[in-house]
């Protein structure tokens, strides 16, 4: 399971492809796929791919995408599993295929160059996929019958984007974040948003079971494949004789993965019978439950029985328990990651958080067991509503009269859903819609303007009906999609055996042959029994108690309507940013940021970049005292106030003029500009935040910092030795620090060839390369290059063929320069000057290690650069380089004060393979993003203390 994105330029007039956008939509989806990423680029540059990998069937690089077929005729970018892509192998390679790797992307690629279109009716799993023909010039999307992988496409009739999530084509930059009338009124009426709108104007989602393939210039073509309507009719045969056979090849099916798989396993029947038909299949399987202290002692605590189901099927459980402090700790970050708004998936998030806690990267879930075996209380109430209403359908004027006047009195009855029964009631659609919607229509109207018309119905049969009703609204808009983003929220792989074509199949024919499957038919299928506790067991659902934790409990009713309705309201105030959270200004001072050089002002670019994307955040001013360069980049919601420029008076005039304007959140950029903070801030009376970076709090800055850090209402700091040497003489144990560590964008760096030119520039021909890049100022010798040039002679012995790159300038250099003359290493060593911010990464890219093993840093961004560009680090243990580097998971820590170590270092340092790590999508833009967000929302709420 991944993340996939592309963008197809199709008309002539259309602008070629932009890899950053590109790039851009990829890197949000980082999380769907922190094993590996890649990008492929028609040479028109009129199409691009780009996929993020969750390896989890052959590991290997030959599994890497985007994957392309020997030839190259045919590019593939995929998302979910093929579970009958064995079968389908052995078949290919009869017909003469040859095959690189044991995946089943590549099978999809020979299966398009064999069948066409016509190769989606012989898959079997969960899939959203797109296949470039360069010969043909099409590209072919396609997306599994029951939607379980969702596929988002936006065309603005000359080029067509298409990604894994909503919010990752909007971080694309290209497409407008603008909401949908329909996608608005869908999240009110039923708590998510129906396909296939989503929340925004002109972003669809691909209709389940159905493929588009559009051409060069425009032609574009479609149609279904499989649809759910069809797998419920019952017409195909089934190869199975029985209910538990079936289930049996869809468990064991769903078990196929080169990683451990797990289960979520509750006290209901639906996880306890793919557990124990898991076990009989003989998989050593992780099975997991969650509890919580205030269902403790009810029916909605399920620890207990699902322990015992455990140990019954010999897995190994693990119960993991969920306070309340844990979920206010992480609300924010389960509504950042949510892709579109629902008032359900929190249940998922936790468990699936948990999960990824264990190591996990597969689960199954018990989803789907209610739509198809009928547990749901709407097998049997839709029917009977139909079937009471339906006389009423010839006087709709009667029926609306009725549900006018009934309101009032059954407000405060019961619900006023019952109100509408004549009205709605006669149709199917309008009968389920009576018992699924959070609101019903009249009471949604005040929130959009339009409704989609319902859709026609061609099965009879009430079951079949109902779970057709069950499965493409609920299941599919909110359980499969809540499922996807939440479980790939924590680089998990959740998989739905009871969600199944050939499963449905058999389900279906059964029951046109006159016998209907219920959920203790399911329940049977269990070797050895369920315990009688599960299957008479009342249906509770997988509760989470979100009410009582955010205190939505209407009359003191949990679950009731009112409280629900509370929930949906605070779930899309939060998520987008409209009141209380909207219209919200930011002041940022600081020393450079746009237009500026080096790693304060490339922190505070990322500081407003990510501020500019939080949806509550309206308008951000930056007051900065240097501009070296031209600005760009500046997003739309951002204005850097230039007037500001021009001296320390200038400066101060100009930022008191701003203090005229209201602000909401007051940042101080550097702590010589915080006396000129609190001063404006008094008028202002906003939360104050102080970034700090390094050196410039290690010691006292001036004699009455600590004055004036007792008017600061919390503290970004980059790293955590910054926040302790600040503390050890700020004494303010009041202060709330948070550690926001640099963001590197993944997408401006990346491996590389060296480029000739530089290789003959600095004569590095042959040459192993050791860099260092950094300012050199002579008040502040902390960088490490006087070890490394101290070592180099004992280096050279080693590795005859050193150079060292000293890149950057300061006034220190020309000592520099003289001390390596001293030590007769002229040759050998190169000083570059000054790169700018384009020069960087082609530079880092001549070198086989980066060396930077300093005294005073106070994170090391340079390190973060250089590890993108795949070039093993040597750091320091003594300053913020160690956090830089992960505590020496991403590189070498040498003691600057021994050059015994340091000399080791980087010894062990040029032993290693050039590559990026995996684990610096630690550091990756999404990540800082979110960080900042959860910090500036917690400032913003801070009640100053002044």
């Amino acid at each position: 399971m991944c993340g996939l994105n592309g963008i197809f330029a199709y008309a002539q007039s259309a602008a070629p492809v932009d890899p950053a956008e590109l790039l851009r939509t990829r890197e949000h989806m980082v999380k769907r796929g922190p094993d590996g990423a890649g990008i492929w680029m028609s040479p028109d540059q009129r199409l691009g791919l780009a996929h993020r990998r969750l390896a989890i069937i052959d590991l290997s690089p030959n599994g890497a995408q985007p994957m392309a077929t020997a030839d190259g005729r045919y590019q593939i970018v995929f998302n979910g599993e093929i579970y009958n892509y064995r079968e389908l192998q052995a078949e290919l390679k009869q017909q003469g295929a040859v095959f690189q790797s044991q995946s089943d992307t590549e099978v999809l690629l020979h299966l398009y160059a064999q069948h066409g279109e016509g190769m989606c009716q012989r898959l079997r799993g969960m899939f959203a996929f797109a296949i470039w023909d360069t010969q043909a010039q099409t590209l072919f999307l396609a997306r599994d019958p029951f939607g379980i992988k969702p596929l988002y496409v936006h065309d603005d009739s000359q080029t067509l984007r298409f990604a894994s999530q909503v919010k990752a084509l909007l971080a694309g930059g290209a497409v407008p974040n603008e909401f949908s009338d329909e996608g608005e009124l869908g999240y009110w009426i039923w708590g998510h948003v129906p396909e296939p709108h989503t929340l925004y104007q002109n972003i669809l989602a691909v209709p389940p079971g159905s493929w588009i393939k559009q051409g060069r210039n425009g032609p574009r073509t479609s149609a279904s494949f499989e649809t759910v309507e069809e797998l419920l009719s019952g017409d195909e045969g089934t190869p199975f004789t029985n209910l538990h056979d079936a289930l049996l090849d869809s468990v064991r099916h769903h078990l196929i993965a080169d990683v451990p798989v797990g289960i979520f396993l509750s006290a209901g029947i639906d996880s306890a019978v793919i557990t124990a038909l898991a076990a009989e299949c003989g998989s050593a399987l992780h099975t997991i439950t969650l509890g919580f202290e205030e269902f403790r002692s009810t029916p909605n605590d399920e620890t207990v029985l699902a322990e015992k189901l455990a140990k019954e099927y010999g897995t190994k459980h693990h119960t993991v328990w969920v306070t309340k402090a844990d979920f206010e700790l992480a609300f924010d970050s389960f509504i950042e990651v949510m892709d579109q708004p629902s008032i359900d998936g929190l249940n998922t998030w936790l468990i699936c958080r948990a999960a990824a806690q264990l190591g996990l990267k597969v689960v199954l879930s018990g989803l789907g067991g209610d739509e198809f075996f009928g547990g749901y209380p709407s097998f049997r109430q839709v029917p009977r509503m139909h079937r009471v209403a339906r006389p009423f359908s010839a006087t709709p004027g009667l029926a609306r009269i009725v549900r006018q006047v009934a309101r009032p009195i059954l407000r405060s009855l019961a619900s006023e859903k019952l109100a509408g029964l004549l009205e709605y009631g006669h149709t199917w659609e309008g009968a389920y819609t009576l018992r699924r919607a959070v609101r019903m229509p009249w009471e949604a109207r005040a929130f959009g303007t339009a409704l989609p018309e319902p859709a026609t119905q061609r099965l009879r049969n009430n079951h079949a009906v109902v779970s057709h009703l069950e499965a493409t609204r609920y299941m599919r808009n909110q359980l499969l999609r809540d499922s996807d983003w939440a479980s790939m929220a924590h680089s998990i792989e959740l998989r739905v055996p009871l969600v199944d074509t050939l499963l449905t199949s058999h389900i279906a024919h059964q029951r046109r042959a006159g016998y209907t499957y219920s959920k203790q038919d399911l329940a049977a299928a269990a070797r050895p029994p369920l315990p009688e506790e599960v299957t008479r067991r009342p249906k509770t659902g997988f509760l989470v108690p979100q009410y009582e934790w955010t205190g939505h409990i209407a009359a003191g009713r949990t679950g009731s309507r009112e409280s629900l309705h509370d929930w949906q309201a605070l779930v899309h105030r939060i998520y987008t940013g409209q009141p209380p959270r909207k219209r919200k200004k930011v002041l940022l001072l600081t020393t450079d940021a746009y237009g500026g050089h080096g790693g304060i002002a490339l922190y505070n670019r990322d500081v407003v970049d990510a501020l500019a994307e939080m949806p509550e955040v309206t308008n951000i001013t930056v007051l900065p005292r240097v501009v070296k360069w031209k600005a760009e980049g500046i997003p739309s919601k951002a204005i850097q106030n230039t007037a500001a420029l021009g001296g320390k008076w200038n400066y101060i005039t100009t930022a008191l003029k701003a203090a005229r304007e209201p602000y909401d959140l007051v940042i101080c950029g550097h702590i010589n500009l915080l006396p000129l903070a609190v001063l404006m801030n008094w008028r202002l009376r906003a939360p104050l935040v102080l970034i700090v970076y390094g050196i410039d709090v290690w010691a006292k800055p001036y004699i009455t910092a600590k004055y004036w850090v007792n008017a600061v209402d919390a503290v970004w700091s980059i790293s955590t030795i910054t926040r302790n040497r600040m503390i050890a003489w700020a004494r303010n144990s009041k202060i709330p620090y948070t550690i926001l560590p640099n963001a590197i964008h993944l997408n401006r760096y990346g491996m590389a060839p060296r480029r000739t030119d530089l290789i003959v520039k600095y004569k590095l021909e042959g040459s192993r390369v050791m860099m260092t890049l950094a300012r050199y100022p002579g008040e502040e010798r902390y960088k490490g290059v006087d070890e490394v040039l101290e070592t180099m002679p004992s280096l050279l012995l080693k590795v005859p063929n050193l150079k060292y790159l000293v890149a950057g300038d300061g006034n220190d250099v020309p000592r520099l320069v003289e001390k390596t003359r001293r030590l007769g290493l002229e040759n050998e060593v190169i000083f570059t000057g000054l790169l700018n911010e384009t020069e960087k990464a082609d530079h880092y890219r001549l070198a086989d290690v980066f060396v930077m093993p300093g005294k005073g840093e106070g994170f090391g961004f340079v390190f973060l650069e250089a590890l993108a560009c795949g070039v093993p680090a040597v750091g320091s243990q003594l300053d913020g380089s160690r956090e830089a580097l992960r505590e020496g998971e991403l590189g070498e820590l040498a003691d600057p004060n021994d050059i015994s170590t340091v000399h080791d270092c980087i010894l062990r340092a040029l032993d290693k393979p050039l590559g990026v790590l995996p684990g610096l999508a630690w550091f990756a833009w999404p990540e800082f993003k979110s960080r900042l967000s959860n910090a500036a929302r917690t400032s913003r709420q801070t009640t100053p203390r002044r």
